[in-house]
C-alpha cells in the first residue's frame, strides 16, 4: 500500500525491487514508469537500465520523481513494469497517488 502525497514544487523517490524470479539470467532489463494521466507538471529521472541479473537476485530501483509549481490537486495513475532486450515483458503493477498544489 502506499500512502505518500506529492506536492507541488516537491521531488519524491519512487523506490521498489526488481527481482529475476526466472530460470535464467535477465540482460538488459529497462525499468517503464508511465504516469497515465498525461501531467505535464511530473517529470521523472532518466532510466537506468540493469545490464545483467542473475536469476534468484533482485536489485532495488530508484526513481524520482519532480513536480512544477503549477501541480494541480488529483489523483494520479502509474502503471510500472520492466521489458528485457529479447522482449520479455514483466507483470504490469497500478497504482495511484496523491498530487497536491501548495
Amino acid at each position: 500500500m502506499i500512502t505518500a502525497t506529492i506536492e507541488a514544487d516537491e521531488a519524491a523517490k519512487l523506490v521498489f525491487d526488481i527481482i529475476n524470479a526466472g530460470n535464467s539470467p535477465s540482460y538488459n532489463i529497462i525499468p517503464i514508469i508511465k504516469e497515465l494521466n498525461e501531467n505535464k507538471h511530473l517529470t521523472f529521472s532518466p532510466r537506468k537500465q540493469i545490464s545483467y541479473l542473475p536469476k534468484g537476485d533482485q536489485v532495488r530501483y530508484v526513481v524520482t520523481i519532480r513536480a512544477d509549481k503549477r501541480l494541480k490537486d488529483e489523483v494520479t495513475r502509474f502503471r510500472l513494469y520492466t521489458t528485457e532486450n529479447n522482449g520479455a515483458m514483466s507483470d504490469v503493477h497500478k497504482f495511484s497517488l496523491p498530487l497536491r498544489k501548495r
